[in-house]
């Protein structure tokens, strides 16, 4: 005949459970009846007066990141739209220096049509050559541009090379794709010229300032300041009546056999892009 073990306190355990269990339901039916009565509102008010701030504080936390986390993002977007903007910007600059340019090549290329047009006894159908200047004499001694037309465009040495204003120079050498263009200015340059209102004549020569000086004036010719000396076309090797510069200043000396003047040249050498070469002249 078997017996049945149990095993120890197992019969204890379970009533701890029903007592535990029935002083739940009994507190809980005390705590609902001081509820009812009004006797619970101290120790209700008692423990949201504490749990209030602390609320407050975790709800301010709470907000406080959120916002932190918002400004982060509203920064990242505003980084974000400012390199956009930016990059627009600098497409915008670079997109405006290319139309200026575009715009005053327009303009240059309209005021040589005008300067071929006023000036028909050049032979410009057949023989003109619009050339882009490509570098100075970086040594500052010598005076001359370089211009990107050469052998292959008929380009010769002694062409007059102008541009609306007025002479530039003459063609000194020339190579396959290029050619060397000696300044008015130069001091090794000299000109046959005349002034338009006195008809005085002389040489235009440049100066190692860069100036021009008219020499060998006649010392009873009446020259005044404003007169526009124009070369003469004596020689052969420029043609007559492209303009060189104004009479700025006169030098006239009782004791000399010639008087001389300063000429402030027509053409602005400093801005030069586009010139004309007159590669024949039509008499």
């Amino acid at each position: 005949m078997s017996t049945i073990k149990s095993f120890p306190g197992s019969g204890g355990a379970k009533k701890a459970s029903w007592r535990f269990f029935l002083l739940l339901i009994a507190l809980g039916f005390l705590l609902s009846m001081l509820y009812k009565a009004g006797l619970l509102n101290s120790a209700q008010n008692f423990v949201l007066t504490i749990a209030s701030p602390i609320q407050y504080g975790l709800s301010f936390a709470t907000s406080s990141f959120r916002q932190i986390v918002d400004s982060l993002a509203e920064f990242r977007n505003l980084r974000e739209e400012n390199e956009r903007l930016r990059k627009e910007l600098e497409r915008l600059i670079i997109e405006n220096i290319q139309l200026r340019e575009l715009e005053a090549e327009n303009r240059t290329l309209r005021e040589l049509l005008h300067f071929t047009q006023e000036n028909p006894i050049f032979d410009y159908t057949t023989a003109r050559v619009t050339a882009r200047v490509i570098g100075f004499d970086p040594s500052g001694f010598t005076r001359y541009i370089l211009i990107n037309a050469g052998q292959k465009e008929g380009i010769a040495p002694g062409m007059a090379v102008v541009t609306e204003r007025g002479l530039v120079g003459r063609v000194v050498n020339v190579y396959k794709n290029t050619a060397k263009v000696l300044l008015i200015t130069d001091p090794s340059s000299s000109v046959s010229a005349y002034l338009q209102g006195s008809q005085a004549t002389g040489m235009v020569e440049g100066t190692p300032d860069g100036s021009l000086v008219m020499r060998y004036i006649p010392l009873e010719a009446k020259v005044s300041v404003g007169e526009i000396a124009l070369t003469s076309g004596l020689g052969g090797t420029l043609p007559k009546g492209l303009v060189i510069g104004q009479v700025i200043e006169i030098e006239k000396k009782d004791y000399d056999l010639f008087q001389e003047v300063r000429l402030k040249p027509s053409v602005d050498f400093d801005r030069l892009e586009l010139v004309l070469v007159l590669k024949e002249v039509s008499h």
